[in-house]
């Protein structure tokens, strides 16, 4: 998905389209940022399983088949993430982050992380990505999959997240507003008792922190 680009992007994209057929190209005319672009993206996916990744990051060899294998194996697991690797931007591995059980993922933000293979089913019963949350888009998906869906975590070491200062949670460091509107939609909608009290937790935090949440400690209250 071309996001309104307006550099080569267009250009080296119809290379790679070029010598493989495998790569479709869709192209926004304007940037819309990256939630509307997975959606966009998504909308021509035609296979079983989805996944997405940022540039900036790799898979390790058979990480792909690795995650596959589960849902193959399991028919009632939904989704599979897995441990990563912390890299730095010249690729120096830094620490081995172990990712923590689904039911921390209310007061322990985004545990899923990076590294992650789940069935089309979920992406169509939540109505993919919500594109008002730029930057908790993720997390959101997840606090809802979380209360419908039965996920996997694999440890094994299947990919390297890049710590850097062009990522985009270095450029936005005011992404919790939008996690907190994510807590708060997530907190009305959840059947789940014990994700409802990670999100107040959570929620909790930013009050300790002077962070403005009193809006949304209003909605959790009523």
């Amino acid at each position: 998905v071309d996001d309104g680009s307006t550099d080569r992007t267009p250009s080296i994209l119809r290379g790679y389209a070029a010598r493989e057929p495998r790569i479709h190209i869709a192209t926004h005319d304007h940037n819309r940022r990256l939630p509307s672009a997975l959606n966009t993206g998504f909308s021509h996916a035609r296979g079983r399983w989805l996944t997405w990744t940022s540039h900036d990051n790799r898979y390790h060899r058979d990480a792909l088949s690795a995650m596959a294998a589960i849902l193959t194996a399991d028919a009632s697991v939904d989704v599979v993430y897995a441990d990563v690797d912390i890299i730095d931007d010249q690729g120096v591995q830094k620490r081995h982050q172990r990712v923590r059980p689904i039911p921390a993922l209310g007061f322990r933000g985004n545990v899923v992380g990076s590294c992650f293979l789940y069935r089309r089913e979920v992406h169509e019963a939540l109505g993919g990505f919500a594109e008002d949350l730029f930057l908790a888009e993720d997390y959101y998906f997840w606090l809802q999959a979380a209360d419908r869906f039965r996920f996997h975590a694999l440890h094994q070491n299947l990919y390297d997240y890049r710590v850097h200062q062009g990522a985009l949670s270095s450029q936005f460091p005011d992404a919790r507003g939008a996690v907190n509107m994510a807590l708060t939609r997530a907190f009305g909608k959840t059947a789940s008792r014990r994700l409802k009290s990670g999100i107040m937790i959570n929620l909790a935090f930013d009050l300790r922190r002077d962070v403005p949440s009193l809006a949304v400690w209003k909605y959790v209250a009523e």
